[in-house]
């Protein structure tokens, strides 16, 4: 078996020889099992035989375009379905660039050449929002937008759509950098785009409109435009609805997330009661896709019950929201045992909320000690990459120091010393 081998020479070029002769499928089984392998390795471990190979590959100066093309598009269909690894997602950030940049030695101005360097500036700007690194995602996002004009106004039938998606990319970038009406107006256009081609043509572009809406809908929403958030977040609700009573298996995921987002809407305009229905209804959605499908929807549905938790805390239903909140816990638990380097962050995430879920049952020592916990789970990743982590680790830090003075006790120093540092020499950077 091809794991029995150590990383090097020997594991790396019987990797190759499998990609060389089978491409795709080679691609895929050694980047899954590198997935599996990251986290798990001890903290001196630099890397694993896995990721060696796979280090390997990237760094070939005779791979083809369509062989880095290959890892790339592998990469990012893992990073998509499987769930966000740091590690992985700075693979797929290098081989991206790398892919672009053959692609800008290729002479000429052939329109084959220019879609394709302007998909992957898309996705090279997603992937860089991942790893913390906006201001490289903006100039990569805005490219994108600009050879998509350019490939519009010359053939509309054709790019207009992609020009629609590429302009959402840019929309978020924006807004992870503050621009947040800058991030409305590239959203509003994306939203304006997709109306005219669903009412030309619904089958196919009904479910680009409703993901339009929604993402809208949040700008709106971070701007404290409430009604008008809300209103537009009704509407994708409803066309997603329409949608999954059509597709179920396509479209239930999507109607689940938009409920969750209308909820988060609906709480901060302080109509928790309507907020709790809704929130209750996505998270009834996303046990039952989970029952059904496991692998792919238990993220979500702990995602869904931290959502629900804080629907319910906000009514004064302290019990119930704990029972959601450590039903959250548990999940992202199970999740991070299997693949830490993905999950590790979000059951951080859960373990700060349910800190603060026992402050309000006045249980100081089990806030203190889920705290503490949310802390030494997310440090990794944190000291790892401080931009993708700060903030959700500021915060958390910051409320473990609170709980100690209010103790009159002291933090543990071994615990937040290196994170003091790292924020430090970023705030420096700043």
């Amino acid at each position: 078996m091809l794991l029995a081998f150590e990383p090097g020479d020997t594991g790396a070029d019987l990797a190759l020889a499998g990609f060389q002769q089978t491409g795709n499928r080679a691609a895929a089984s050694i980047i899954r099992t590198a997935q599996d392998f990251v986290g798990h390795a001890n903290d001196d471990m630099a890397i694993t035989a896995p990721l060696a190979w796979l280090d390997r590959l990237i760094e070939r100066e005779d791979l083809a375009f369509d062989q880095l093309s290959i890892i790339s598009d592998e990469l990012l269909e893992i990073h998509r379905r499987y769930g966000a690894s740091l590690v992985l997602a700075d693979h797929a950030s290098r081989t991206t660039e790398a892919v672009i940049s053959q692609l800008e030695l290729i002479p000429g101005d052939e329109e084959s050449v220019r879609s394709q360097l302007a998909r992957y500036k898309t996705i090279l700007a997603d992937i860089f929002r991942h790893l913390g690194r906006w201001e490289a995602a903006l100039t990569v996002a805005e490219e994108s937008v600009n050879i998509y004009r350019c490939l519009a106004n010359a053939r509309p039938e054709a790019f207009i759509p992609f020009l629609a998606m590429s302009l959402g990319n840019l929309s978020n970038t924006l807004s992870d950098l503050g621009r947040r009406e800058d991030a409305l107006r590239a959203s509003a256009e994306v939203t304006s785009i997709f109306l005219r081609l669903s009412s030309e043509q619904p089958d196919a572009f009904l479910h680009y409109l409703a993901q339009s809406l929604n993402n809208l809908a949040t700008m709106l929403s971070d701007l404290r435009r409430g009604e008008d958030a809300l209103k537009t977040a009704k509407e994708a609700a409803s066309l997603y609805r329409r949608l999954a009573s059509e597709r179920p298996d396509a479209f239930l995921p999507e109607l689940a997330m938009s409920l969750n987002n209308l909820a988060s809407i609906l709480s901060d305009l302080g109509r928790r009661e309507d907020a709790l229905n809704v929130a209750e209804e996505a998270a009834s959605l996303y046990r039952r896709l989970a029952s059904e499908r496991p692998d792919a929807f238990i993220p979500y549905l702990a995602t869904s019950l931290n959502n629900l938790a804080a629907m319910l805390n906000n009514l004064g239903r302290r019990e119930d929201a704990l029972k959601a909140a450590l039903n959250a816990v548990s999940l992202r638990r199970r999740l991070a045992s299997e693949r830490p380097d993905a999950f590790l962050p979000n059951l951080a995430v859960s373990l700060h909320n349910l800190g603060l879920l026992f402050d309000e049952l006045d249980r100081t020592d089990d806030a203190n000690r889920s705290n503490i916990e949310a802390i030494s789970t997310l440090k990794r990743s944190f000291l790892h990459h401080p931009p993708s982590f700060i903030h959700r680790m500021r915060p958390m830090c910051l409320q473990y120091i609170q709980r100690c003075e209010a103790l009159g006790e002291a933090p543990d120093a071994e615990l937040l010393g290196p994170i003091i540092e790292a924020i430090e020499a970023m705030e420096e950077k700043e």
